[in-house]
């Protein structure tokens, strides 16, 4: 049984006092067959999504629904570190296709990268990337000295040419290598 009208339902879940007559009127929102909101609960696609599984509780949120969801770019990450698709194969379907958000889609998957352990980790590489800098390596193994990784995580690359042209105020101690 829904516990509130803010969240998705189905008819025979419908929270305590709403009838059947209360479903058609303006108070409810019909998402799909058979499955309703209130009218003034916010409609954002995890919530859409999160009522299509009331109605096929196996299916999977995909294609465009999780592409709003996560972005194009994490989305494609995320397939990879799950090893769903290739780099390879992602940037050639997104070739391939042609219409409403194909450039967007080839774009997105010229900056999907393998490796990469978080959405969050690649919101930031992107943040990165689309201001202009230089794009971080992506899961960097520090190691200890018998090979055993130490840690991961990204890191700039070093400081060279392309940085100082980024850079051109910085003092010169901090255009050197470490």
């Amino acid at each position: 049984m829904a516990t509130d009208e803010s969240s998705p339902f189905r008819r025979g879940q419908r929270p305590a006092g709403v009838t059947d007559w209360h479903l058609p009127t303006p108070a409810f929102r019909r998402l799909f067959h058979d499955v309703y909101i209130d009218r003034a609960a916010e409609l954002s696609p995890a919530m859409l999504a999160r009522a299509a599984l009331l109605v096929v509780p196996d299916a999977t949120v995909s294609h465009h629904s999780a592409a709003r969801l996560w972005g194009g770019v994490v989305l494609g990450d995320s397939l990879l570190r799950r090893r769903r698709v290739t780099v390879d194969l992602l940037v050639e379907a997104a070739t391939a296709h042609r219409g409403t958000g194909s450039r967007l889609a080839r774009r997105a998957a010229s900056l999907v990268r393998a490796d990469v352990d978080s959405g969050m980790e690649t919101r930031l590489r992107m943040l990165m990337v689309l201001s202009g800098l230089p794009e971080p390596v992506v899961n960097h193994k520090i190691r200890w000295p018998d090979g055993q990784v130490r840690q991961r995580g990204m890191t700039v690359p070093p400081v060279d040419d392309e940085w100082r042209r980024h850079f051109a105020s910085l003092p010169e101690d901090l255009h050197e290598p470490a």
